[in-house]
């Protein structure tokens, strides 16, 4: 019932579609709002490592920005100040860079990043820091299919020994698991007195599971960005990862028996199929109404966004030492994260990789463009779902 959003899952997107309008306008409304912090932080009376620390989080920030918007759109227009009134229809603004050019930005501001930003623990939790600069920069490494950086700036956060694992793979994403110990980077979000501005506007709702069939339940969302079978299927058995990830609609029951439902992790219960339009959901989209901080505002539940762990930089680091010939480094990666899973060793091999970062990182945010940056390593592999 929402026709751009079946546009993307049809793969039938044309330039007047609303959700890829909104992606492209909110990232350059952040990227204005970077540079005039850019453009007002030199004059501040503050010391010199103060400033260059406050410019080096707001260059992380572009930097992701526009490394967000090179994987949706290939090269954009490279705004690297705040535009004079007299520029506001200057072409120039207005004319997309190639990739190549946009990557070459969004690393320097990364780059610069490195350069200034403190360390975990020796700044505020939630603002960037120097090892979320040298994941993302990692990250950006491994799109462009540049293993050694990519390996070097992983394992800088590797051996740096400022993260590790967090335990139970499925608190992640809860409130307990806010800021913890495998978080490199995350949004943060809360409460505040207006209850209407201090979290992601409908980030879980709108994922959430959504009322269908006979109905009779007060649902929790609209049930968009659901989990597919296959993603569904991919996981080994046992692997905790998979319950961690995935809200399973239980079927009806036969006729003259009671449908048990599904009983989410705070109690709730979810009715069986016949009353549920889906069959499976995000957990990890998933905020308690009962069991969590919220203000009663369904639309602003302060969950906060996991946008890199420490796992993803192990997966990283697998893949750049693979790429390298070093199997024992991609090993030892690969080791850490299926002994969290509850899994056992496994020889590595490309498509190990790939699938170990399939189902570490279902339902975060990236699941496309790691498809069209496998197929960019290993063109014509035969058709993966989402």
């Amino acid at each position: 019932d929402y026709g751009d959003a079946g546009q993307i899952d049809n793969f039938t997107v044309t330039a007047a579609n609303s959700n890829i309008n909104n992606v492209w306008n909110g990232h350059f409304q952040a990227i204005a709002r970077a540079n005039q912090a850019l453009d007002k932080i030199p004059l501040s009376p503050a010391d010199a490592t103060t400033k260059n620390r406050q410019l080096g989080e707001v260059r992380f920030l572009r930097g992701y920005f526009y490394f967000n918007l090179v994987r949706y759109f290939g090269g954009v227009p490279l705004l690297n100040g705040v535009p004079a009134a007299a520029d506001a229809n200057n072409p120039a603004l207005q004319t997309r860079a190639s990739a190549a050019d946009t990557y070459t930005f969004l690393i320097n501001d990364l780059q610069f990043a490195i350069d200034n930003l403190p360390d975990k623990g020796a700044t505020d939790v939630g603002r960037a820091t120097k090892s979320a600069a040298q994941a993302m920069l990692a990250k950006v490494y491994l799109y462009q299919r540049n293993y050694q950086r990519a390996y070097d700036l992983s394992q800088a956060v590797i051996t740096g020994g400022k993260y590790q694992l967090y335990p139970t793979y499925a608190d992640i994403w809860r409130t307990v698991g806010n800021n913890n110990s495998e978080s490199v980077f995350e949004v943060q979000t809360g409460v505040n007195a207006s209850c209407n501005n201090s979290a992601v506007n409908i980030y879980s709702v709108s994922q959430g599971p959504r009322q269908g069939g006979r109905g009779g339940w007060s649902d929790l969302g609209y049930g968009f960005n659901t989990p597919t079978a296959d993603l569904a299927n991919a996981y080994e058995a046992n692997d905790v990862r998979r319950a961690g990830t995935i809200i399973f609609i239980n079927p009806t029951a036969p006729a003259g028996q009671r449908s048990a439902g599904t009983v989410l992790w705070d109690g709730f219960r979810i009715p069986s199929k016949d009353s549920v339009e889906n069959f499976r959901y995000s957990y990890k989209a998933y905020h308690s109404r009962t069991r969590e901080p919220n203000c009663g505002n369904n639309d602003y539940l302060p969950k906060n966004i996991r946008v890199m762990r420490y796992a993803e930089v192990l997966l990283i680091n697998a893949e750049a030492a693979f790429q390298l010939g070093n199997t024992t480094a991609a090993t030892t990666d690969l080791t850490a994260i299926r002994t969290r899973a509850g899994l056992g060793a496994v020889t590595p091999t490309l498509a190990r990789i790939w699938q170990e970062h399939r189902v570490e990182l279902a339902m975060e945010h990236d699941r496309f463009f790691d498809l069209v940056r496998q197929e960019a390593v290993q063109s014509g592999r035969p058709a993966i779902s989402l």
